[in-house]
This record gives C-alpha cells, sequence and structure tokens, in this order.
C-alpha cells in the first residue's frame, strides 16, 4: 500500500497512477482541438453603394467617411412616407388677410405698451 504524500494544488492527472490510466493522461498531456471548427475568414462588410469605401459600423449605421452616404438614414428614408402637398391656396389682395392672422398668433408680450 503506497502512502505517499501528493500535492493538493496539482491538477488529477498527477494523482492518476499512470500504469492504470494511460488514456487519460495522454488526452490531459496534448491540448484537446476544439469539437466546433473555427470560422473562416469573416464575410467582409458590403463597401459603400456610391463610393466603394469602407463603411464605419457597417452592422447598424453604415456610414461612410467618403462621401457621406449613411445606410440607416437611407433604410429610413424608404420606411418613412413622404410628406402630403398641401394645395395651394388663393392669398388675400396684399396679403391683408395672412397679415392679421399673423398678428393674432403673437405671444402677449409683444403687445407690451411702449413709451
Amino acid at each position: 500500500m503506497d502512502l505517499s504524500v501528493q500535492d493538493p494544488l496539482a491538477p488529477p492527472a498527477t494523482l492518476l497512477s499512470p500504469s492504470t490510466n494511460t488514456d487519460a493522461n495522454a488526452a490531459l498531456a496534448r491540448p484537446q482541438e476544439p469539437s466546433v471548427p473555427p470560422a473562416e475568414a469573416a464575410e467582409a462588410p458590403p463597401p459603400c453603394p456610391r463610393c466603394g469605401n469602407k463603411l464605419v459600423n457597417p452592422e447598424s449605421l453604415g456610414w461612410c467617411p467618403r462621401c457621406g452616404y449613411c445606410r440607416s438614414l437611407e433604410q429610413e428614408k424608404i420606411l418613412t412616407p413622404p410628406p402630403q402637398a398641401r394645395p395651394a391656396g388663393q392669398a388675400s389682395p396684399f396679403g391683408i388677410v395672412e397679415f392679421g392672422q399673423l398678428l393674432a398668433q403673437l405671444p402677449s408680450w409683444f403687445w407690451v405698451e411702449w413709451h
């Protein structure tokens, strides 16, 4: 019976008897290969559609420092409908009615009496 004292901080492989568990010792001695293969070269981000330059933050913003293209703004333009144009109304002679409407919208502090 072997009662030798072993290092408590030693890895478990050194505590095993080499004659009883040689496969485990060999497996621990060589580095394990990852089960998932490393990703090959990551897919290159798409270049700027206007000038072909590299985009800054291509995952979200997609801004080109050369021409000012911004992919997020372009996508927002597509999703946002254009504003409806108002039909042009006939203006009053000399703009008198419009001037009166403007005066009615002025704040009260404008009407302070000047001495």
